[in-house]
């Protein structure tokens, strides 16, 4: 783990999306697509909306250190 919780959450993000990809592999029914389409594309849009906003207040709270230092 990087210790930034943005980076850190982009790598576990990508682990369980190499880990859907493995399962769509083996699972082919209409039953995946739709697990697909419901729940895991809306989770991973709205997870790399929210790492995004994360790394944003993470530079924005870093500048703000920088410029508060004596």
């Amino acid at each position: 783990m990087t210790g930034r919780p943005d980076e850190d959450g982009e790598l576990l993000l990508a682990g369980i999306a190499a880990a859907w990809s493995k399962t769509l592999q083996h699972w082919h029914d209409d039953m995946s697509s739709q697990f697909d389409r419901s729940h895991w594309a809306p989770l991973a849009d709205e997870s790399r909306s929210y790492l995004w906003a994360l790394g944003e207040c993470m530079e924005l709270l870093a500048a703000a250190e920088r410029e508060t230092e004596y």
